[in-house]
């Protein structure tokens, strides 16, 4: 169903993936991303960060990267936080990087108090 051409079957059979935690599953959500439309892009982050892998965070990382939407970098973020303590160490290594201004997503995806 991760491939049905009606975009809203798709969306909840990837919402349904990172339901039930298919970490089996989650190459055939990073393979499908570049094509999807972009609210089934944002399910398959938030799907990602449902599982926790660590094995997801270089394509998260490369989410919050590539995309200029602020949501789906938001979502990436969080989604790499919930790589247990793998993730946290990868987002101050983000944090840390002189390649890009991480500070404000990343503060505020690690802000308790916000989340």
């Amino acid at each position: 169903m991760l491939y049905h051409p009606n975009e809203n079957v798709a969306r909840f059979a990837i919402e349904v993936v990172g339901d039930l935690k298919l970490t089996a599953l989650s190459t055939d959500l990073k393979k499908i991303y570049k094509d999807e439309p972009y609210y089934n892009k944002l399910e398959v982050v938030k799907s990602l960060g449902k599982m926790g892998n660590p094995k997801t965070i270089q394509f998260l990382q490369h989410v919050v990267d590539g995309e200029e939407d602020t949501q789906l970098q938001i979502e990436g973020v969080k989604a790499i936080r919930n790589c247990d303590d793998v993730g946290v160490i990868a987002l101050q290594k983000m944090l840390d990087s002189d390649y890009r201004d991480y500070k404000i997503l990343i503060k505020h995806v690690l802000d308790n108090r916000i989340n």
